[in-house]
């Protein structure tokens, strides 16, 4: 009797130290089975919460595609998905678990996923905001422009890059101030909306 299961991995993405991260196991991504009867957002959430610890809340995530693949008698369905995690959320003791992409030691199946993943979350990066899921509530530029060079892979200039975020009024000024060592204190920023809204970072 021919018998079908469906599977889900994910591409866990977080921004550490400047640099773009994948959360890996064993090297490879968080997976599992799904529940049938739950709503699929649950079964991703759960899958998250029992690979890496971490409580998914309002954090971005997407469906990319799926696919079939046979095993004897069992055809599997695996559904794939990215979620962008803030470092915050991440244990200290956790970190050793993120890699950066350089360095991800993975199978085929799942290099190509990576791969389909970064290219759609830096597409998504030009076309909307979500960017917001990998930063804390307050920010200040420089580490939102820090972010988007560490997705994109390239450097931005400083003036044109400011300016252009601040025509498109997708952040706010807070009354708060963050204070450095040696510089001048960093004015604080936050998202109007810290859910998808469609924009055009870099026309």
């Amino acid at each position: 009797m021919h018998q079908t299961a469906v599977t889900i991995k994910i591409v866990l993405f977080s921004c550490i130290e400047n640099s773009l991260r994948v959360f890996l196991r064993d090297n490879m991504l968080p997976k599992g089975d799904i529940v049938f009867g739950e709503p699929i957002n649950s079964t991703v959430k759960q899958i998250v919460q029992v690979c890496s610890g971490i409580v998914l809340k309002s954090e971005y995530n997407e469906q990319l595609y799926s696919y079939v693949s046979f095993d004897n008698k069992i055809s599997r369905v695996t559904i794939v998905y990215y979620v962008l995690i803030p470092h915050f959320c991440i244990a200290e003791t956790d970190r050793n678990y993120w890699h950066i992409l350089r360095d991800l030691k993975l199978s085929h199946e799942d290099k190509q996923i990576v791969t389909y993943a970064l290219q759609r979350l830096q597409w998504k990066l030009e076309y909307t905001n979500v960017v917001y899921s990998l930063l804390p509530g307050q920010f200040t530029f420089r580490e939102l422009q820090q972010t988007y060079e560490a997705i994109l892979h390239k450097k931005l200039d400083k003036r044109n890059f400011r300016k252009k975020v601040v025509s498109l009024k997708l952040l706010k000024q807070t009354s708060s101030v963050r204070h450095g060592e040696i510089s001048r204190p960093a004015k604080l920023y936050s998202f109007i909306h810290r859910s998808p809204v469609i924009t055009n970072i870099f026309s």
